[in-house]
């Protein structure tokens, strides 16, 4: 919501010359007819006016020094705030061009911070930069003082996206695919709303980012109660941080601590083995796999910033009606096929090429007017392009390892960011009103897109690891009448005391060999 906070506060609407103070009695409809040069078209001039240096001289035509802007059509906002039109319009290309340039920057390198320093750490600071820089844009006096704070609202609301893998992370696997479809979808589906609300209200944009900026509080206000990732944790090695976490969340569950504690020991081992071989399972294909996510990223990010055009075909108020009420019904459908998140690359796979058959339909018989069949295939496209969007966050998770989850998936938002930018120079300047050629350009893209993910892993990394280390972990995990298990102490002091002292020797090599110092749990006092 902070982009598109930014982009209405952005927009440009109609404007003139502002009349002297000497005519300020008169109306702004007499005032243009009778200074504001017209064009062949019947149209008022928005950078020029008649000025008359003296009495009884030709008035000439100078430009414009200050601005009268027709604030109800859509209030008070940056432009008419610092009179960002005409000669100072290049204002507005600047600050949108740093805007993007520091969320490609800034978002990868909060999500590596992300994987090295922790998920709830990162969040933590990126909500604080965010919120500053929100007040900061409520009172700034200057342009420039706006511009800078707008791409710290961009770039830190983009890192974010480390909130949205400790969703994944901290989420039983029952309701994972559950929430971490849920959460992308919101934003996707409230945006519209936000956008109208702001729209109907004539919302100036000060407020919008006071409003904002309370949210970004309450937001902040909750992560006192939130805990650090256990995975994350287990990852570089901190057990006994996570079995801290873990013993606190069991406390307010209502578990037994000595249950918890001994269920934790007991596969603590197991999942530190599969976490450090997905992560050597995952470098062989790193570059291939990344290049084919990527490449998905890239092409999802295309069609978005193709639908969020107002000239795009897709932008009729009746394919947006139509993509509105048929969101629900749509998830209903899909639901049994995500297979709690097993599912997620063949059905993204699918609605790829849903929506490249769509542009295609569409591309052949394209016209200006929309028949009614023209009208389905535009809302089935709009909708698949809006489920890629969603879905490709989830598969981005569940395929890369724990290590490089933040990281990969801020990657992922930045190369959207820079993509939005290039489709929205290509739909500009390229093909300019030509629908018919960016529907084509979508059709051979999603294509392509469904082929990259297809070709990803069949299995997330995850479940290749622990095929991998089945034996290892099921032989080092299970208890035996003559190995005490580690994971209860009172177990290995029992037998010891019933043990041999060469057995008991022998058990205490074989299990320093099978179990490196650093994956040990100590026993709590």
């Amino acid at each position: 919501m902070a982009t598109d906070v930014f982009n209405l506060s952005m927009r440009v609407m109609d404007h003139w010359c502002e009349r002297p103070a000497a005519f300020a009695e008169l109306s702004a409809e007499k005032w243009k007819q009778m200074a504001i040069p017209r064009y062949p078209n019947g149209s008022y001039s928005k950078c020029t006016v008649r000025d008359s240096q003296d009495a009884g001289a030709p008035a000439v035509v100078a430009h414009c020094q200050a601005w009268q802007f027709n604030l109800t059509q859509f209030g008070h906002n940056a432009v008419s705030e610092w009179s960002l039109v005409c000669h100072r319009a290049y204002l507005r290309d600047v600050s949108e061009a740093v805007n993007r340039a520091a969320t490609v920057i800034v978002v990868p390198l909060v999500g590596m911070a992300a994987d090295h320093i922790g998920r709830k750490a990162v969040t933590i600071v990126a909500l604080t930069a965010l919120l500053l820089a929100l007040i900061v844009s409520t009172v700034a006096l200057n342009f420039t003082t706006f511009a800078v704070m707008a791409s710290v609202v961009a770039a830190s609301s983009r890192s974010l996206s480390a909130l949205f893998v400790l969703l994944y992370e901290v989420t039983t696997a029952s309701r994972r695919c559950l929430y971490c479809t849920l959460a992308p979808t919101l934003p996707v589906v409230l945006a519209p709303l936000f956008k109208y609300l702001v729209d109907s209200l004539k919302v100036s944009w000060s407020l919008s980012y006071q409003l904002l900026a309370a949210i970004s509080f309450v937001l902040l206000a909750t992560f006192w109660f939130i805990e650090e990732s256990s995975d994350w944790l287990l990852a570089p090695h901190k057990p006994e941080e996570a079995e801290r976490v873990v013993l606190k969340l069991a406390s307010v569950n209502s578990v037994s601590t000595r249950e918890c504690r001994a269920l934790f020991r007991k596969g603590f081992q197991r999942l530190s083995l599969q976490l450090s071989a997905e992560t050597l399972h995952f470098r062989p294909q790193s570059r291939s796999s990344a290049f084919l996510l990527a490449f998905s990223w890239f092409v999802v990010s295309w069609g978005h910033t193709y639908d969020s055009r107002k000239s795009a075909v897709t932008a009729n108020v009746y394919v947006l009606f139509g993509v509105a009420v048929s969101v629900v019904p749509l998830f209903l459908v899909i639901w049994p096929f995500l297979k709690g998140g097993k599912g997620v690359k063949r059905v993204m796979a699918i609605s790829m090429l849903v929506s490249s058959a769509c542009s295609a339909l569409l591309f052949v018989p394209h016209s200006d007017h929309i028949a009614p069949l023209e009208a389905l295939l535009l809302v089935a496209m709009r909708l698949f392009n809006s489920l890629c969007l969603i879905l490709i966050f989830l598969l981005t998770v569940s395929f890369c390892p724990t290590t490089l989850r933040c990281t990969a998936v801020a990657t992922g938002m930045a190369i959207g960011n820079f993509t939005g930018k290039a489709g929205q120079l290509f739909f500009e300047y390229v093909i300019a009103p030509r629908n018919d050629i960016a529907l084509g350009v979508a059709a051979v893209l999603m294509a392509l897109a469904a082929v990259a993910t297809e070709h990803l892993p069949s299995k997330h990394i995850r479940s290749l690891a622990s095929a991998r280390i089945t034996s290892h972990t099921t032989a080092l995990s299970r208890p035996s009448a003559i190995q005490p298990d580690l994971w209860y102490p009172e177990k290995a002091a029992t037998a010891t005391c019933k043990g041999s002292q060469t057995s008991v020797g022998r058990q205490t090599h074989s299990t320093s060999v099978g179990r490196p110092e650093r994956f040990l749990v100590r026993p709590a006092p």
